[in-house]
């Protein structure tokens, strides 16, 4: 479940030149209690009569802020569904084609609606209800899976630390012990999140911030705000982030946000597991070209050191007398990628940077010592033969792929997955991974898979959204999912040349 909140609902205290997050406890607890009976007591009645309800508990808090905070949180864990019925779009078409003139008086209008009943074999009233159906205050609340009222008060306070560090500017974290620090950077790596990183004492990483991007800020936002979740199990930590806060006065100066192990016992989402061990999806048809063409693979080779700091790759190929080390990054900026390929250029042996064009905000940059995949009509593992065969002379050409696998051979751990991963798993290609997962009951769009069950949640959640661009992020990033998927899902972007302006519904 995510956490994130809009900035519009962040209780945080300015003191000097710092920014202190506003936890929740158990003074609060009946706050959230009651923002939990609103929605309980309204199952099976539209999502305006949750609303009116959440007003009035609004009217007598202290802040409206947090009790609208937390019944965003309780509405994420609930399923609203549109009326059964007949589709309200029809209903509309029809008493629209039945009646060219309006319904101006009373009874007018009361004959025009007996008629669509009669039709539609509904009560007049419930015909009247039936045609605007669709509308998001029409929705009706079906399900509430929200957590009892301490657990919700410690979401609010974990989503009032990562909507801070969604616009931090910068972060240095740093670590008590070296070995702790490498195991926060196995995880940190895989969010994407451009680092650099210096041994000590104290081992120190500084992760950049969303300034450093023209666009695609609402997912590496959303990265930045994945960091604390992965902090936390890990001791001796200490973080300082650099955000842009508002005081009361308005404006906007840099505050300094600090938080260490000591935070725990406020929040209260799981800590995100360790990363499962293996290449990021990027490099694994590198590692398979490899075995194939008889080189080793260092899956967990060591850091390398370089003139401003370590390096991290994520693997190591060596054979036939030579080595060659590679790290894929995700997020990247032109500024930041010519500094990594700056302090990579020297080192002996090669340390090439993986880098893919899904991934990339700026034009894509071309030169020595980078791996531009997703570039050019060439797939990844061509890319990668050539890649191999470069730096160790001819190697096998690229096994071929099964084409008997069936739907039910398919090992589909997650209702969320991407369609690369199980092309991957199963040996196939994307088209027939696709085709498969159809079959096994999964909605497929932009790279993306979601089991059909979970679709009415995912679009009533991205509908309470729009048309904001960036709240739609949150909610899809939530459910690890992007932008891609929202054709598949009934919606569409509208675009303002270049940049996304808003999100509607198809």
């Amino acid at each position: 479940m995510s956490t994130l909140l809009p900035r519009g609902l962040l209780v945080a205290r300015v003191y000097r030149d710092q920014v202190r997050p506003q936890f929740l406890g158990e003074d609060q607890r009946g706050m959230a209690e009651g923002v939990l009976t609103a929605f309980r007591r309204s199952k099976g009645r539209p999502r305006r009569e949750v609303e009116r309800q959440i007003r009035e508990i609004e009217e007598g808090a202290r802040s409206y802020k947090i009790v609208r905070a937390l019944a965003l949180l309780v509405e994420r864990e609930s399923l609203f569904r549109i009326r059964p019925g007949p589709p309200p779009a029809e209903v509309r078409r029809r008493i629209f084609d039945a009646h060219r003139e309006p319904a101006v008086t009373p009874g007018e209008r009361h004959a025009a609606l007996t008629a669509l009943g009669r039709e539609l074999a509904m009560d007049p009233e419930a015909a009247a209800v039936q045609m605007w159906a669709d509308l998001e205050e029409e929705e009706i609340l079906e399900e509430v899976r929200a957590p009892e009222a301490p657990e919700l008060l410690r979401r609010f306070n974990m989503g009032q630390c990562q909507t801070l560090l969604f616009r931090a500017s910068q972060i240095n974290v740093s670590f008590d012990t070296t070995g702790v620090h490498r195991t926060a950077i196995a995880r940190i790596r895989r969010l994407g999140l451009m680092f650099t990183a210096q041994e000590g004492p104290p081992p120190l990483l500084r992760i950049e911030g969303v300034v450093s991007f023209l666009h695609g800020t609402e997912r590496y936002g959303a990265a930045l705000a994945r960091l604390l979740p992965i902090l936390l199990p890990l001791p001796g930590w200490k973080l300082e982030a650099q955000i842009a806060h508002a005081g009361s006065d308005g404006r906007k100066r840099s505050r300094t946000l600090r938080l260490d192990p000591s935070v725990e016992s406020h929040l209260g989402v799981e800590p995100e597991e360790a990363p499962a061990p293996g290449p990021p999806p990027s490099l694994e048809p590198l590692v398979r070209l490899a075995a194939a063409a008889g080189l080793r693979v260092d899956p967990s080779p060591k850091p390398h050191p370089a003139e401003t700091g370590l390096l991290f790759p994520d693997l190591v190929v060596s054979g036939r007398g030579k080595e060659v080390a590679f790290e894929a990054v995700g997020f990247w900026s032109r500024e930041w990628l010519e500094g990594k390929l700056a302090r990579t250029a020297r080192l002996h042996p090669p340390y090439l940077i993986v880098t893919e064009a899904d991934f990339a905000v700026t034009k894509s940059l071309a030169g020595e010592g980078q791996v531009a995949l997703g570039r050019g009509k060439a797939g990844p593992e061509e890319v990668w033969q050539r890649v191999l065969a470069q730096y160790f002379g001819s190697i096998l050409p690229p096994a071929r792929r099964r084409h008997d696998v069936k739907a039910a051979d398919l090992v589909l751990a997650s209702p969320v997955c991407t369609v690369e991963s199980i092309a991957r798993s199963a040996d196939v290609d994307p088209a027939t991974a696709v085709r498969l997962l159809e079959e096994r009951g999964y909605l497929c769009g932009g790279g993306f898979a979601v089991q059909q069950d979970l679709v009415p949640r995912i679009r009533s959640e991205v509908r309470g959204a729009l048309p904001s661009v960036e709240k739609v992020e949150r909610v899809l990033a939530g459910w690890s999912l992007s932008t891609a998927m929202l054709e598949a899902l009934g919606f569409t972007v509208r675009w303002h040349g270049l940049v996304p302006e808003s999100v509607e519904e198809r």
